[in-house]
């Protein structure tokens, strides 16, 4: 019996250490870093992504490293760039300033620098190119390949000044590096498919006048520099479009206006008075207000989106609106929290009050509709079949016909659309993007056919 309990130990004994070995090979295996063949070798970043890199200019520079994440020395033999437009690259490697590296041993645990950058001299004006090239390793662990992404853009810059009538035809793309000023008497007119871009920080002011022709399927931008997806949904890369006291007045048609401080800024009434007005345009990504109106007597706003708006969708500051068919909505995301509602009226120096109509407020707070100021009799704030959260209770003067407070549940956000779902009630209120708009009956209508009550804008 002895005998037998003392075999058995040792037989037990025996086991567990081939069970412990086998843990531990498992255990040696699946640490993170530990690669053994092919996988060893490893870079450290997925993908090198470079800014929009005007014609005749170098890129800032991109670090990469090349890790041997096993437990063996490689030899590497080549390292190269491949793609049609590796000319537009240059790379250096280890400090060597060559685009093609032969012959080298990376240890176990160690890495080769490799720093990049991006150069471009081929351009054809008023056009994109997105450039595709690879970093391409081959050594004895196989190969690795390493993407680069990049933008050539082929453009005139705007001018600083401009004091007469400046034309920037279909297609055409100019750039803004700081301020550009359109003074009084002057007029900057985008045709459709025209494209302004923003270096960081950049403005464009009107004293005079602007105006956009952009039309379905053509229509016009105003983006910041950056052209890789993150980038057009981040906020405040420049300051946008300030129209100041005194101008001749705004029209936007089909127009995008993405990624500023604040989207739209008008400072005053225009000497025309009835000036202002957005059209089928979407005003997103703004780290303040999409659109903001100082003492601005009358502005109309037709079937736009003012979405990802960080304070404010639309404020008004003493000044009056129009919003027919549209739809304002904001929700926080990460690192951008939503700070105050879609809809923003303040007195100040005169009466702020805006009338809705057939369009949707919408986003995460308990109350999209907001005011500052006490309020007076002669109403703040008249609703006509639209999708709002609005208490009575809180805000003054307000008027509602038709309207409902019932989640329009809202498609597309992330593509900058805001449509309703084809289950929600409010499928027929809203921005429709393909330019037609629907009224109170799911009637549609065509753009050049203005609701009951939506005033054209010419």
């Amino acid at each position: 019996m002895e005998k037998s309990f003392f075999r058995w130990i040792s037989v037990s004994a025996r086991a567990a250490c081939w069970i412990l070995a086998l843990v531990t090979v498992l255990q040696v295996g699946c640490q993170k870093g530990v690669r053994m063949g092919r996988d060893s070798m490893n870079f450290s970043v997925d993908t090198v992504r470079f800014d929009t890199v005007m014609h005749s200019q170098m890129s800032s520079m991109r670090r990469v490293a090349l890790r041997n994440d096993g437990v063996e020395s490689r030899y590497v033999e080549r390292i190269w760039l491949k793609g049609s437009r590796a000319d537009a690259f240059s790379l250096t490697v280890d400090g060597l300033p060559h685009n093609e590296f032969r012959g080298g041993t990376i240890a176990a645990g160690d890495s080769l620098i490799m720093v990049l950058m991006m150069y471009t001299t081929e351009y054809e004006l008023d056009k994109f190119e997105r450039l595709d090239v690879e970093v391409v390793v081959e050594g004895d662990a196989g190969k690795n390949v390493l993407p680069i992404r990049g933008w050539n853009a082929g453009w005139s810059k705007l001018d600083s000044v401009i004091d007469s009538e400046e034309v920037v035809p279909a297609g055409g793309i100019r750039y803004v590096s700081e301020v550009s000023k359109v003074r009084v008497g002057g007029k900057l007119v985008l045709e459709a498919g025209a494209t302004l871009i923003f270096g960081n920080g950049a403005l464009l002011q009107i004293e005079g006048s602007f105006e956009t022709r952009g039309d379905v399927g053509s229509r016009v931008s105003l983006l910041p520099q950056r052209m890789e997806p993150y980038y057009m949904r981040k906020p405040g890369q420049w300051q946008g479009i300030v129209v100041d006291k005194g101008s001749r007045g705004l029209y936007l048609s089909h127009t995008d206006v993405r990624g500023a401080v604040n989207g739209v800024v008008v400072q005053g009434a225009p000497v025309s008075g009835d000036s202002v007005c957005i059209k089928d345009s979407r005003i997103l990504y703004s780290s303040q207000d999409g659109l903001r109106l100082v003492g601005v007597r009358e502005a109309k706003v037709v079937g736009t989106i003012l979405g990802q708006n960080y304070r404010h969708g639309v404020a008004l500051h003493g000044s009056k609106i129009e919003l027919v068919h549209c739809t304002i909505c904001t929700e926080s995301m990460s690192p951008q929290v939503q700070m105050g509602e879609g809809l923003w009226l303040d007195d100040g120096e005169g009466s702020a009050s805006a009338e809705v109509v057939n369009s949707i407020i919408w986003g995460e707070r308990k109350e999209e509709v907001g005011q500052a100021g006490g309020g007076g009799p002669r109403g703040r704030l008249r609703a006509v079949g639209s999708v709002l959260k609005v208490s009575q209770e809180h805000l003054s003067g307000v008027q509602m016909e038709g309207c409902t407070s019932e989640d329009p549940v809202l498609e597309l956000r992330a593509q900058g659309q805001y449509l309703p779902g084809k289950r929600s009630s409010a499928r027929h209120l809203g921005v429709k993007m393909d330019g037609y708009a629907f009224d109170l009956f799911g009637v549609e209508r065509g753009r050049d056919t203005p609701d009951a009550g939506a005033v054209a804008c010419r």
